[in-house]
């Protein structure tokens, strides 16, 4: 049994994979009497498999590990575990790069897989079919859009003046009379719209119709810019555990 670690900017997903599927995730801050909880839940686990899209967050988990996996394995994505040639460029994400091959692996088709986190990113994958799963999907291309919360925290980085608000529902009302409803409201608003035409000009130019979306801030979109059935809470790992599986 493998415990698998996506280790993000502010937060880590564990989860727990065997035989190839994945059995459970639960996100995690990032503090050692979390881990060692969810450890204590789940005997049995043989490895730690390491997603280290946030550097800092994986050598927390890393450092964990050293006392708690006594003495077992720890791999990491990009070390160890080697990554496989599917076209993706210099300074592609580990998490983009996971999710679609875990999509395609899973769906065994062409997908445009959306990312929900600190940032909103949209790849286009394409399926290359009799190839083993590491191999079968090819990197077509995407966008890369900053999340509702990444836009708040960048325009108050620009001008000092103005909060960082957490953004509002979309339904919100565009008659704001102070400064935090007009951002939030705004952002609300608008954050949907831009997801969509995103979304809409990668599946254009790949001529790629279906979706998969992933990660923690996806629930404001679903149902409204993003298709609800889509959702895949797991891609990321499912795509960890095809690269640790494979032979």
């Amino acid at each position: 049994m493998r415990l698998i670690a996506d280790c993000g900017n502010t937060s880590v997903k564990l989860a727990v994979a065997h035989d190839g599927g994945v059995w459970l995730q639960e996100r995690l801050a990032v503090e050692p009497a979390a881990f060692n909880d969810f450890l204590r839940r789940h005997a049995g686990v043989d490895e730690l498999v390491l997603l280290p899209a946030a550097a800092a967050t994986a050598t927390a988990v890393a450092a964990w590990w050293t006392l708690a996996g006594a003495g077992r394995p720890l791999r990491a994505l990009g070390r160890e575990i080697a990554l496989p040639d599917v076209g993706q460029y210099p300074g592609f994400g580990l998490d983009r790069l996971a999710a679609g091959l875990g999509a395609v692996a899973q769906e065994q088709r062409a997908l445009v897989v959306v990312d929900c986190g600190t940032a909103t990113t949209f790849s286009a994958w394409r399926h290359l079919p009799g190839e083993p799963a590491e191999r079968g999907a090819r990197f077509l291309g995407g966008l890369i859009l900053p999340g509702a919360r990444a836009c708040s925290a960048g325009l108050a980085a620009q001008a000092p003046a103005l909060p960082v608000v957490e953004p509002w529902p979309a339904d919100s009302a565009g008659l704001q009379r102070d400064t935090v409803g007009a951002i939030g409201a705004a952002i609300g608003i608008g954050y949907g719209g831009m997801v969509a035409a995103c979304l809409e000009r990668v599946q254009r130019d790949s001529a790629i119709a279906e979706v998969l979306v992933t990660g923690g801030n996806a629930g404001p979109l679903l149902g409204a810019a993003l298709p609800r059935r889509a959702y895949r809470p797991t891609l990321v790992v499912e795509g960890v555990e095809v690269l640790a599986g494979r032979r």
